[in-house]
């Protein structure tokens, strides 16, 4: 684990950027998104790669970015008319992406190129997907307003729902670790 390497999202009524740090949080640089973006969500695969949901008033994109300063759009989700919400990958090269679409569909997408291309995995009406954790490839778990959790071991083409005690929104999951959550 990398303890001198920090990174900060921040989303401004002017704009958006985020903020790095190599040496602790000692020196920081800034890297600036426009005044209409905002970042919706960030995920970090290790010290040295990230990636970005955002979002401005002229498109939705995915944002590889390394070393805190090189940045790399990967996917303006617009030109498939969605709204991008959560990333998460499992390693460098498989990665999911979770959005909706104009008609209110919640869609799976999954890449197998660390980005470079993505397809849709699933698509549904039923459930509204909020978060997502993949413990391997193809296993992992969605989880869903009304209290719903959508389990998969196919990479998000069949799901299996699992029973919660609430009917509440649910907004995130973590695991300590492959087995526990």
């Amino acid at each position: 684990t990398d303890f001198d390497t920090v990174y900060c999202f921040i989303n401004h009524e002017w704009g958006s950027h985020f903020d790095y740090s190599f040496n602790g949080g000692y020196d920081w640089n800034q890297v600036y998104f426009g005044e209409t973006a905002k970042i919706y969500d960030a995920f970090l695969l290790n010290s040295d790669t990230g990636y970005l949901v955002s979002k401005s008033i002229n498109s939705n994109m995915l944002i590889k970015f390394t070393q805190g300063v090189h940045l790399d759009t990967l996917i303006y989700t617009d030109t498939l008319n969605l709204v991008s919400s959560k990333i998460f990958f499992v390693n460098s090269t498989v990665g999911y992406l979770t959005a909706s679409d104009n008609s209110n569909n919640s869609l799976l997408l999954c890449t197998n190129d660390g980005g470079e291309t993505w397809s849709v995995n699933n698509i549904t009406s039923e459930y509204i997907f909020n978060n997502m954790y993949f413990i391997s490839d193809s296993f992992g778990f969605i989880i869903c307003d009304e209290g719903h959790i959508l389990k998969t071991t196919d990479y998000g083409q069949n799901f299996t729902i699992l029973e919660t005690p609430t009917s509440n929104n649910l907004t995130d999951i973590q695991f300590a670790n492959d087995s526990s959550a």
